[in-house]
Protein backbone atom coordinates (compact mmCIF):
# COMPACT_ATOMS: atom_id res chain seq x y z
CA UNK A 1 0.00 0.00 0.00
CA UNK A 2 1.56 3.37 -0.61
CA UNK A 3 1.38 6.68 1.10
CA UNK A 4 2.76 10.07 0.71
CA UNK A 5 6.07 10.38 1.29
CA UNK A 6 8.16 12.78 3.66
CA UNK A 7 10.94 13.87 3.82
CA UNK A 8 12.53 12.68 7.08
CA UNK A 9 15.10 15.97 7.34
CA UNK A 10 12.48 18.65 7.11
CA UNK A 11 9.52 16.71 8.13
CA UNK A 12 7.72 18.26 4.99
CA UNK A 13 5.59 16.06 2.41
CA UNK A 14 7.91 15.51 -0.80
CA UNK A 15 6.79 16.93 -4.07
CA UNK A 16 7.73 15.78 -7.31
CA UNK A 17 6.50 16.43 -11.02
CA UNK A 18 4.20 19.21 -9.30
CA UNK A 19 2.51 16.90 -6.82
CA UNK A 20 2.77 15.22 -3.86
CA UNK A 21 5.29 11.79 -4.26
CA UNK A 22 4.17 8.09 -3.10
CA UNK A 23 6.08 5.67 -1.37
CA UNK A 24 5.53 2.17 -0.60
CA UNK A 25 7.33 -0.90 0.41
CA UNK A 26 10.77 -0.94 2.91
CA UNK A 27 10.61 2.65 2.64
CA UNK A 28 7.15 2.47 3.81
CA UNK A 29 7.89 0.89 6.81
CA UNK A 30 11.32 3.26 7.39
CA UNK A 31 9.15 6.31 7.18
CA UNK A 32 6.31 4.92 9.35
CA UNK A 33 9.28 3.95 12.25
CA UNK A 34 10.27 7.56 11.81
CA UNK A 35 7.21 8.91 12.31
CA UNK A 36 6.76 6.81 15.59
CA UNK A 37 9.46 8.22 16.40
CA UNK A 38 8.77 11.91 16.18
CA UNK A 39 5.30 11.31 18.71
CA UNK A 40 5.08 12.12 22.02
CA UNK A 41 3.30 9.76 24.03
CA UNK A 42 0.26 11.18 25.02
CA UNK A 43 -0.15 13.22 21.96
CA UNK A 44 -1.98 11.22 19.80
CA UNK A 45 -5.96 11.88 20.62
CA UNK A 46 -6.78 8.63 19.74
CA UNK A 47 -4.48 6.24 21.28
CA UNK A 48 -2.86 7.75 24.00
CA UNK A 49 -0.91 5.08 24.11
CA UNK A 50 1.22 5.55 21.07
CA UNK A 51 4.48 7.73 21.02
CA UNK A 52 7.61 7.85 22.78
CA UNK A 53 8.17 8.97 26.45
CA UNK A 54 9.89 12.03 25.63
CA UNK A 55 9.61 14.29 28.26
CA UNK A 56 8.87 11.37 31.07
CA UNK A 57 11.91 9.28 30.00
CA UNK A 58 13.95 10.10 27.37
CA UNK A 59 15.26 13.70 28.03
CA UNK A 60 14.72 13.52 31.88
CA UNK A 61 17.53 13.46 33.67
CA UNK A 62 18.79 10.05 35.11
CA UNK A 63 17.17 7.85 33.04
CA UNK A 64 19.56 5.14 32.51
CA UNK A 65 20.87 4.63 28.82
CA UNK A 66 19.59 0.93 28.99
CA UNK A 67 16.28 2.34 29.60
CA UNK A 68 16.44 4.49 26.97
CA UNK A 69 17.87 1.65 24.29
CA UNK A 70 14.76 0.17 25.50
CA UNK A 71 12.51 2.18 24.76
CA UNK A 72 13.25 3.03 21.32
CA UNK A 73 13.36 -0.91 20.54
CA UNK A 74 9.97 -1.21 21.55
CA UNK A 75 8.96 1.73 19.35
CA UNK A 76 10.55 0.24 16.41
CA UNK A 77 9.34 -3.16 17.36
CA UNK A 78 5.83 -2.48 17.42
CA UNK A 79 6.01 -0.73 14.12
CA UNK A 80 3.43 -2.33 11.48
CA UNK A 81 6.23 -4.15 9.23
CA UNK A 82 8.60 -4.76 11.26
CA UNK A 83 10.08 -8.21 11.87
CA UNK A 84 12.79 -8.15 14.58
CA UNK A 85 15.68 -6.36 15.01
CA UNK A 86 18.97 -7.61 14.21
CA UNK A 87 21.24 -4.87 15.35
CA UNK A 88 20.75 -1.72 17.68
CA UNK A 89 19.11 0.87 18.06
CA UNK A 90 21.99 2.95 19.37
CA UNK A 91 21.17 6.74 19.48
CA UNK A 92 24.34 9.23 19.15
CA UNK A 93 23.74 12.62 20.23
CA UNK A 94 26.16 15.45 18.82
CA UNK A 95 27.26 18.62 20.96
CA UNK A 96 24.11 20.41 19.74
CA UNK A 97 22.53 17.53 21.22
CA UNK A 98 21.08 16.47 17.76
CA UNK A 99 20.12 13.11 17.79
CA UNK A 100 20.65 10.26 15.19
CA UNK A 101 19.40 6.90 15.64
CA UNK A 102 19.98 3.57 14.09
CA UNK A 103 19.12 0.34 13.63
CA UNK A 104 18.87 -2.56 11.43
CA UNK A 105 15.41 -4.76 11.26
CA UNK A 106 13.99 -7.49 9.33
CA UNK A 107 10.80 -6.50 8.14
CA UNK A 108 7.99 -7.70 5.84
CA UNK A 109 9.72 -5.93 3.04
CA UNK A 110 13.33 -7.45 3.54
CA UNK A 111 16.20 -5.77 5.90
CA UNK A 112 15.84 -2.11 6.90
CA UNK A 113 18.68 -0.54 7.53
CA UNK A 114 17.92 2.79 9.16
CA UNK A 115 19.85 5.85 10.61
CA UNK A 116 18.43 8.58 10.57
CA UNK A 117 18.37 12.14 12.57
CA UNK A 118 15.50 11.75 15.28
CA UNK A 119 14.46 14.71 17.86
CA UNK A 120 12.09 16.00 20.25
CA UNK A 121 10.74 18.51 18.86
CA UNK A 122 8.13 19.33 16.49
CA UNK A 123 9.24 19.24 12.50
CA UNK A 124 6.46 20.66 10.81
CA UNK A 125 6.52 24.22 10.65
CA UNK A 126 4.18 27.05 9.18
CA UNK A 127 5.85 29.29 6.88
Amino acid sequence: MAQLSIDTTTGRLTVADGGFADCSGLESIRQHVWLRLQIFLGECAYDVGLGVPWIQEVVASGTAPERIATIFRETIIRTPGITGITSGPTLDVDDNRAMQLSFTATTDEGLLVFSSPISSKPVQEID
